[in-house]
């Protein structure tokens, strides 16, 4: 336990960083990741470096420790900004300590902050959104009380935090007020990034896919039909992706498999919301995918990854972005050189605007929800928390099933109904 006359939060001149740390947890040794506050120091002669984990971590520890890992590792990256941006502009603020921290300081930080004046995963210049700066300043409001309470505040009295309490449906939620006043929070910026891709493009997308980057056309399709995260296609496992509902769709369970702990920048390779999650097999073509998957792809590191690399380890999110990037190149490429007036002008746009894989399920809820009128099958089609609750769902998405099913029975195409076909005939 850090203590204030233990003088251990003096500011020297390290970077902190974020650091993923993996130990055995339990009494089963279950590995377990931690992501904490630590600290490095380079030799500008030598190259050498110092890294220790810092004692500022025993508040995410305290406070953070019952979350998940992706909490956890983002509570750390907001401290971790707040205080690099307190080591860079410690001589402004005449600070030799953390103990000398005040509210004006914390203000300062996040109005910079969503003016685009602090770097970090984005680059100087780049504005923040208001609900980000909101972000931070809950951070910053749970580690100024946190330090309050432990004595290391000094000049900010303790009853300056009041705890207040809200209602979300029929929870009632403890939050402390947030200290700082003054913040500006930035008006809201045009969106840059597509949410949606045009249906009857997807058979192509999938195609292409198969062509140029084959060991993520399985993901591509479980993303566009069962609205699946990058980090959750990612974790998904061989035994646990064969379970079939009476329908013919498939029922996966999406949790975090943590298949690379070689890797400690798991960003983004991690699963939001741990679930079973239904996915559209649409005239048998998640099917077919799947089998000709499993016999061409299987990992030779020891892991039962349903996706793997070149490398026959795991793939991470990263990578799995790398082949999506490869095949998103490649289709707006197609539609420039074969395509109508009407393609050229989506190929056109596609190459203008920010989208991702991620775009497969923002296309797949607008898919349900312009096929239903009922937010809870919609909420629960995005995913749903348990199994359980999500059963009686199942039931009545028969006929949204159809709907979509006929949707592409009215595309004018013959990509992958060809592929099911030559599979067929072919009987591989």
């Amino acid at each position: 336990m850090i203590r204030p006359e233990d003088n251990l939060l003096p500011i020297h001149s390290y970077v902190f960083f974020t650091d993923v740390i993996v130990v055995n947890w339990g009494s089963n040794d279950e590995k377990k990741k931690f992501a904490l506050v630590s600290v490095k120091k380079i030799n500008p002669n030598s190259g050498a470096q110092i890294k220790v984990i810092h004692p500022i971590s025993q508040f995410i520890l305290e406070k953070y420790n019952s979350r998940g890992f992706n909490t956890m590792r983002k509570y750390s990256n907001h401290l971790v900004t707040f205080l690099n941006y307190i080591q860079a502009h410690k001589t402004e603020l005449k600070m030799t300590s953390i103990t000398q921290l005040k509210l004006s300081h914390g203000v300062q930080f996040l109005n910079d902050l969503g003016n685009g004046k602090i770097t970090g995963k984005k680059k100087a210049g780049g504005k923040r959104s208001a609900r980000t700066v909101s972000e931070y300043e809950r951070t910053l409001t749970n580690f100024f009380s946190y330090l309050s309470k432990k004595g290391f505040l000094p000049e900010i009295p303790l009853n300056i935090f009041q705890k207040k309490e809200m209602h979300i449906g029929d929870s009632r939620v403890n939050y402390i007020e947030s200290p700082f006043k003054g913040v500006i929070y930035p008006a809201p910026a045009k969106d840059k990034k597509e949410h949606l891709f045009p249906l009857k493009y997807f058979p192509l997308l999938l195609e292409i896919s198969i062509l140029e980057a084959p060991r993520i056309a399985l993901g591509i399709y479980m993303q566009f039909m069962g609205g699946l995260r990058c980090g959750e296609i990612v974790n998904l496992s061989r035994t646990q992706v064969t379970k079939r509902i009476k329908n013919g769709d498939f029922l996966i369970s999406i949790k975090d498999r943590n298949y690379r702990f070689d890797i400690k920048d798991h960003t983004s390779s991690e699963v939001k919301r741990v679930r079973y999650q239904e996915v559209f097999n649409i005239k048998d073509w998640l099917t077919v995918l799947f089998n000709d998957h499993v016999l061409l792809y299987r990992t030779i590191d020891g892991t039962d990854a349903l996706f793997v690399n070149s490398h026959g380890k795991a793939m991470t999110a990263k990578s799995y972005n790398q082949y999506f990037n490869k095949v998103k190149t490649a289709f707006c490429d197609y539609l420039n050189v074969y395509g109508d007036a009407d393609d050229i002008v989506v190929a056109n746009h596609l190459r203008t605007v920010d989208w991702s894989s991620h775009i497969g399920r923002g296309t797949f809820t607008n898919m349900i929800a312009e096929r239903t009128d009922n937010p809870f099958l919609i909420a629960y089609k995005r995913g749903d928390k348990k199994i359980s609750s999500a059963l009686p769902y199942i039931a009545k998405t028969t006929r949204l099933r159809q709907k979509i099913e006929e949707a592409f029975s009215n595309l004018n195409n013959s990509y992958i109904p060809n592929l099911v076909e030559r599979r067929n005939k072919n009987g591989y």
